[in-house]
């Protein structure tokens, strides 16, 4: 075959190699001269390999001598844009506590407290305890209750778990340890997956899988773009009732201008803003948090897309108010101007007698209300308990004759 390549006879050739056979020996073509490449060789003006190119004859190599993308053939990724994912918590085994809650989160998004019925971070909900160790997440963490998030698909999505059991009539919170795992595109596939983590209070386990999601209308996107231009230095402003923010656009022209700022309550999405804008009317109530609780408010800037635009990090402040010595705020607002002037201190008109109403905001909390549950059912992942009570019970004061 060697003589064909080079249009010679294998007599000749041989003629003119008598000695030929030892390894490293020139080839002598009749008629030419000798040979140290084999026919075929092509001529070439790239660099020499180097120590961290792949190997001749790798995977990689041959893929990109061939033009194949090996992601078609082993479920991976080599595009960066993003994708939508959705983690499903399975099941949940932790001890017997008369309460329990989780944080969970995913990629660089804030963990949440799970359960969170009524889309409301501050009140406190818990698992229900359904065997002797298994907790019921099915409802919480499931299809269109499971969160979702965009993340790019060729990076590795990372996962946090951490879980509280009360004890002590709500007084002890008791640490169940954390959770965490960088889990791989290749394992976005909807397989069972296992974790557990131990703390100082006890221990947790988990079964759960990561699913590629489109977009429906129960899915809200949260696609973070790590080096888009982001909101900083968000403070309160108690007097103007505002939260504030500064906003420095990018001065190149490589980064397109940004759609407005999205305003969040821990962690919920409350409203929109224009970019223009460098702060937002706050409800005077969000600046008194319940007693022992902690509001936590947070401002990313966003650029609209389908089925969603980038989303900056975000820029946080809070507000707490402590257990210890709290009163109820309550802010009470007269219309009449000689109302005013007799509560700064004034003299009350002749023949005028004030009777003030306590109200149910201010007594709720007095006392404890006993009624019997008759029934319990569930609806659509909801449970209801019904009693043999209601508000009617409590009576308003004037009509009780309290004064």
């Amino acid at each position: 075959s060697i003589a064909a390549d080079y249009g010679v006879s294998p007599d000749a050739l041989a003629d003119a190699n008598p000695g030929l056979g030892e390894e490293g020996d020139d080839l002598v073509i009749p008629g030419g001269e000798s040979s140290e490449e084999p026919p075929g060789a092509l001529e070439s003006d790239d660099p020499p390999p180097t120590a961290e190119d792949d190997p001749p004859g790798s995977a990689d190599s041959m893929a990109d001598t061939l033009g194949l993308d090996l992601s078609d053939f082993f479920g991976g990724s080599r595009d960066i844009s993003p994708v939508g994912l959705r983690l499903d918590l399975l099941e949940l085994t932790a001890d017997a506590y008369e309460e329990l809650h989780c944080y969970v989160g995913m990629g660089l998004s804030p963990s949440r407290w799970y359960p969170d019925l009524d889309s409301n971070q501050s009140t406190d909900e818990s698992f229900v305890l359904i065997g002797e160790r298994s907790w019921d997440v099915d409802p919480h963490f499931t299809y269109e209750s499971a969160p979702v998030i965009f993340w790019p698909q060729n990076e590795p999505l990372n996962a946090r778990v951490e879980c509280v059991g009360i004890t002590g009539g709500g007084t002890d919170a008791l640490e169940l340890g954390v959770w965490e795992e960088s889990i791989p595109p290749e394992r976005w596939t909807g397989i069972t997956l296992t974790g557990e983590a131990s703390g100082a209070d006890g221990s947790f386990s988990i079964r759960y899988r990561i699913e590629r999601v489109g977009i429906t209308e129960d899915v809200i996107p949260m696609y973070l773009d790590r080096d888009m231009a982001a909101p900083t230095n968000a403070r309160l402003d108690v007097d103007a009732r505002r939260l504030r923010w500064d906003y420095e656009p990018p001065d190149d022209d490589e980064e397109e201008p940004i759609s407005g700022f999205r305003i969040y309550l821990n962690n919920n999405l409350q409203w929109i803003e224009p970019p223009d804008s460098r702060a937002s009317m706050i409800p005077y109530e969000w600046f008194h948090p319940p007693c022992g609780s902690r509001y936590i408010f947070s401002v990313t800037a966003f650029r609209y897309g389908i089925p969603d635009g980038p989303e900056s990090l975000s820029a946080i402040t809070s507000v707490h108010t402590p257990e210890e010595g709290c009163h109820r705020e309550i802010e009470i607002s007269f219309l009449e101007s000689g109302l005013r002037r007799i509560v700064a201190g004034g003299p009350a008109p002749a023949g005028v007698r004030f009777s003030w109403e306590s109200g149910r905001y201010l007594v709720g909390e007095c006392g404890v209300y006993v009624s019997r549950v008759f029934d319990v059912k569930e609806s659509r992942g909801k449970k209801f308990i019904l009693t043999d009570g209601g508000i009617h019970h409590f009576a308003r004061g004037l009509i009780a004759g309290v004064e």
